[in-house]
């Protein structure tokens, strides 16, 4: 194998060494300073927030779900990333002087390869997140029974395996270069990479088209078809559950007492709808809505449960995270794509300027790509009430179950002493009495004045 020296333009000053007068623009000392302040902002949402998800999901029994599964593999990924190179990609830029690298050949070579390794594993899970979603909808009995512990642990070892892998090229192509500055009596390091040329192939270019197309354009193709068709199965189901929720009021009505007969037909008209309305309004007032999951129906106020809705409702919410951590994943994630592609199939020598606003792109994608990584937990915690929960659970740890204890005992101690009152005063119960005075024109004549 034939091994070529090129360095990539992750060292710029290394490159054009020679030419003294260029300084580039991320030496200057206001860019230099916010691109520190961004990378402090990514670096603690990166680790902090990612360890308290994972902490979230281990310390609570009823978040170890499948998709949380899922999410917790993202989290060590993203976690990875905040560990492994985004101090060390700000020392690289931002730091010190562009393209200095003080962290010696070992995390050099750990640096470039979790570099390009974490996009791709992000994409494999995100994938096994939206087929288990997929499942969920389509076929929710089939969930429990293909979604096994093995099956799941056979999945995310095949995604880490197929990533580490496929970006073996990048560790071989590391090269760290111990240099001397003469001017300044010290020795400097520089991480960069060579090309790979086997059998006058590229193997760096080849392996990053390929990257590009396994691990991003095919993953979002299939992402997209996935939550378009669970777009449309959510929408026909609310659609049919709101029919339902309809036909079930007027079944109820027709179930019911009948009404006193009227002499006349149109008044007896009047009375039916008279009453289709006051059992609308009744069931509304009783509590008719997604999340009590239940109504109160028919003369006797019977308790209908609505478990269906509840569970269409608490699909929705879920696969609404989902879609939105995959769109993120998308659009942080497709400027370093393109750069990365870029850069290997560019000109080896072309010239490159270190003062125009293009010397910012490349550390601009990486901070993209690294914001993919810290704005996870962002958006667990608006979007997933489970998780702000599990949140607080986690910070206020045995104190919250006590209080939850206590709480439980005070309600029991009340629940028992208003049953007996209801009982010696009311003869029945509070609950019973107040539905049947609120829905008492249901069950009495409606008296039309001639």
């Amino acid at each position: 194998m034939n091994l070529t020296l090129e360095e990539f333009d992750e060292d710029f000053e290394f490159n054009l060494n020679k030419n003294k007068e260029i300084v580039s623009l991320m030496n200057l000392p206001l860019i230099k300073a916010l691109f520190l302040i961004f990378y402090i902002i990514v670096f603690v949402l990166c680790v902090f927030g990612n360890s308290l998800v994972l902490l979230c999901i281990i310390g609570n029994r009823s978040m170890r779900t499948v998709t949380n599964f899922f999410l917790a593999n993202l989290a060590i990924a993203d976690l990875l990333v905040g560990i492994f190179c985004v101090c060390q990609n700000a020392v690289h830029f931002a730091l010190f002087a562009h393209g200095t690298w003080p962290f010696g050949k070992l995390l050099c070579h750990l640096y470039i390869y979790i570099l390009h390794l974490i996009p791709n594993s992000s994409a494999g899970i995100l994938i096994l997140l939206s087929v288990e979603r997929f499942i969920a909808v389509l076929r929710p009995m089939l969930v429990q029974h293909l979604m096994t512990k093995s099956v799941l642990i056979l999945c995310t070892l095949l995604v880490w395996t197929l990533s580490i892998l496929m970006n073996i090229p990048y560790l071989i192509a590391v090269q760290y270069m111990d240099l001397y500055n003469p001017e300044i009596g010290q020795h400097y390091g520089i991480c960069t990479r060579h090309h790979l040329i086997w059998w006058d192939i590229n193997i760096l270019q080849l392996v990053s088209t390929v990257n590009l197309i396994v691990w991003y354009i095919l993953p979002l193709t299939l992402l997209f078809s996935i939550y378009a068709t669970i777009g449309l199965v959510l929408i026909k189901t609310t659609e049919d559950d709101s029919v339902v929720r309809t036909s079930q009021a007027y079944r109820n009505l027709s179930t019911a007492a009948p009404p006193q007969q009227l002499s006349n037909s149109s008044n007896s008209t009047l009375m039916t709808r008279q009453s289709i309305d006051s059992e609308l309004s009744c069931e509304a007032r009783a509590g008719l809505n997604r999340r009590a999951g239940s109504y109160s129906g028919g003369n006797n106020g019977r308790r209908r449960t609505l478990p269906k809705i509840e569970l269409v409702d608490s699909r929705r919410r879920v696969i609404r995270l989902c879609a939105v951590i995959v769109l993120a994943f998308a659009l942080f994630s497709l400027p370093r794509y393109i750069y990365l592609t870029w850069s290997v199939w560019r000109e080896a020598n072309a010239p490159r300027c270190l003062n125009c606003l293009s010397a910012l792109i490349q550390p601009t994608t990486f901070l993209l790509m690294f914001f993919a990584s810290a704005i996870n937990p962002i958006l667990y915690a608006f979007l997933s009430q489970r998780f702000r929960a599990a949140i607080k659970d986690t910070f206020s740890f045995g104190k919250s179950q006590a209080k939850q204890k206590e709480q439980m005992l005070q309600l029991l101690r009340s629940h028992r002493l208003s049953t007996q009152l209801e009982r010696d005063v009311f003869g029945e119960p509070i609950q019973q009495a107040t539905r049947t005075m609120s829905c008492t024109s249901l069950q009495q004549p409606i008296n039309v004045v001639k």
